[in-house]
């Protein structure tokens, strides 16, 4: 089988955050487990989010400023394996990407 991309949103998906509250995550054993072992066939892993974004205006820079070395050793720390963290991803309540697990054609419609 070839090796795929997966790109992995952090909160709400590989822990529970509470609002803002990064300090206090949670993470997602079972998630983690599975991301490892995707990671282990020889996938290739991407970590994206969203923290402080909010809080910078949606300001990628000082987002990664603010953010990128906290989070880095919070996965490190969850014996997280990937292969690159991404900040950047903008702040949202509703994505729409063809790419997404849940992705409807019918978005038009739904929306």
């Amino acid at each position: 089988m070839k090796a795929k991309v997966f790109a992995f949103d952090i909160d709400g998906v590989i822990c529970e955050t509470a609002g803002s509250n990064y300090q206090n995550s949670k993470p997602k054993i079972k998630a983690i487990k599975k991301i490892n072992s995707l990671f282990d066939q020889g996938n290739k892993i991407i970590i994206f989010t969203a923290r402080f974004m909010g809080r910078t205006n949606n300001d990628y820079e000082k987002a990664y400023a603010l953010g990128y070395d906290f989070t880095l050793k919070q996965l490190q720390d969850w014996n997280l394996k990937f292969n690159k963290l991404v900040f950047g991803k903008p702040s949202f309540d509703v994505i729409i990407d063809d790419k997404a697990y849940n992705y409807s054609k019918n978005w038009i419609k739904d929306y």
